[in-house]
């Protein structure tokens, strides 16, 4: 080969190389971002999950013995799981 020849094989495996890297940063970059942005979504969700169940902890349930209404019963017992459910999430200390 010239040396004409080996300049031109040296400048295509430059080039190839450089188009692998900048590639590659490309693609780690759009990961990245990727990443960050769906952390972002999943704090928001977090948040609103977490509102919502505080909004339902604090309805109290109507008052009165459930042997006599069953139905009372049923409510005491439902506020009382989600009670449990936000500290479960971590959402209330």
């Amino acid at each position: 080969m010239t040396g004409r020849q080996w300049q031109s094989v040296v400048i295509v495996v430059v080039i190839f190389l450089a188009a692998g890297g900048a590639n590659l940063l490309l693609t780690v970059h759009t990961i990245t971002v990727f990443k960050t942005s769906q952390q972002q979504q999943a704090q928001q969700v977090e948040r609103k999950i977490c509102t919502t169940l505080e909004r339902i902890a604090e309805l109290q349930p109507p008052q009165g013995n459930p042997r006599v209404n069953p139905s009372r019963g049923y409510d005491q017992r439902l506020h009382a799981a989600i009670e449990q459910l936000a500290p479960d999430l971590g959402c209330m200390p």
